[in-house]
């Protein structure tokens, strides 16, 4: 089925693409099938002699399974590795237990430390991304990435958790506001560095995936969003009977089914979705900052894909507008700094193409 769907997708599906990327992120622990991941990379290997396109791969790790022989396939095979961690020993354990309710921090950063420590492995395999959940019991952004850059990571990503409102986990109205606080003190903090002339914090999550950080790359950039993502334009998910979905939170979801591979008619109205046709989000200031709510978020909470999340919007907007403080204040204080992270996305966004 692998190999099916993979040949679907480059020659059939999308064959207009140069490259290929495939993330094990979700339907559980990647590293509990391992065979599976060595077998895509054999597929990848193989269809990459027949049309001279690469397969990237990525792992996104709990962090409990890294053996010194799974880090080694990982390492020699150029495979990107991301680990889940949502900051100290007390924050991470509040959610992140294993069978026995026994909190996984110590196993993880043990396992990180030694990827880091490693006088074998590549540059690549120790630059390992900090996978983090912001969730109602996150009690500050701060506090997270100083524990992070102490053990060696330089890039994060800070993402809000996509739950129904009435979880005791969810963003929701009772708890925006303390989310508010935590990003004001992060802003805040990435100005008082400024004092020192350093961003060294900022880099740490000034990528796509960040909630925050995603924001003050567009602002940099001047980079127009016309989509939440890519999920059913470039991006997909395949189960394992074949079924197409937008993207894996989708999966399991008929309704919003594009397709199977082994068919030929398919339906997917995520491909004419702009910030555009979501009505709410078009009126909106900050429509091409933002791009719009995460479509499954918006059926989380609405029911709808283009209905979004008011509490998620209130929080969107808020952050831009920090972001767009941070950044006049970043070209007034310090100047040099500021050319360095325009080259810097510059030289970025070459490597993307």
């Amino acid at each position: 089925m692998v190999e099916k769907a993979l040949r679907f997708i480059y020659y059939d599906y999308m064959p207009q693409y140069k490259k290929y990327r495939i993330d094990f992120v979700s339907g559980g622990e990647p590293l509990l099938n391992f065979d599976v991941i060595k077998y895509v990379k054999q597929v990848g290997d193989k269809l990459y002699k027949e049309t001279n396109k690469p397969l990237e791969l990525w792992v996104a790790t709990n962090g409990t399974l890294l053996t010194d022989e799974t880090v080694k396939y990982l390492d020699e095979n150029n495979i990107n590795i991301g680990i889940s961690l949502d900051g100290d020993k007390m924050q991470h354990d509040l959610l992140r237990v294993d069978i026995n309710g026994k909190g996984t921090y110590e196993r993880v950063v043990n396992n990180i430390k030694k990827i880091k420590a490693s006088k074998v492995y590549s540059r690549h395999t120790k630059d390992i991304w900090g996978l983090v959940v912001i969730t109602s019991k996150t009690k500050s952004l701060v506090d997270i990435l100083r524990h992070h850059y102490g053990l060696g990571f330089r890039n994060v990503q800070m993402k809000i958790v996509r739950l129904e409102k009435e979880s005791e986990y969810a963003i929701n109205s009772e708890c925006v506001e303390q989310v508010k606080e935590m990003y004001t003190e992060l802003f805040d903090f990435f100005t008082a560095q400024l004092e020192d002339q350093s961003i060294t914090y900022l880099k740490m999550i000034l990528n796509d995936n960040d909630f925050a950080g995603k924001i003050v790359r567009r602002l940099l950039l001047r980079y127009v969003v016309q989509n939440r993502c890519q999920a059913g334009k470039n991006k997909v998910s395949i189960a394992a009977n074949g079924d197409i979905y937008p993207c894996d939170s989708f999966v399991g979801m008929e309704k919003y089914k594009i397709g199977n591979i082994f068919e030929q008619e398919m339906h997917n109205e995520f491909e004419a979705i702009t910030i555009e046709t979501r009505q709410e989000c078009s009126k909106c200031w900050a429509k091409y900052i933002c791009g719009g709510d995460c479509y499954h978020n918006s059926c989380l909470v609405n029911h709808s894909i283009y209905k979004p999340d008011s509490i998620i919007c209130e929080l969107e907007k808020f952050v831009i507008k920090k972001a767009l403080v941070y950044i006049d204040t970043l070209g007034e204080k310090a100047p040099d700094q500021y050319k360095y992270l325009m080259e810097l996305l510059a030289k970025r966004e070459k490597m993307l193409l």
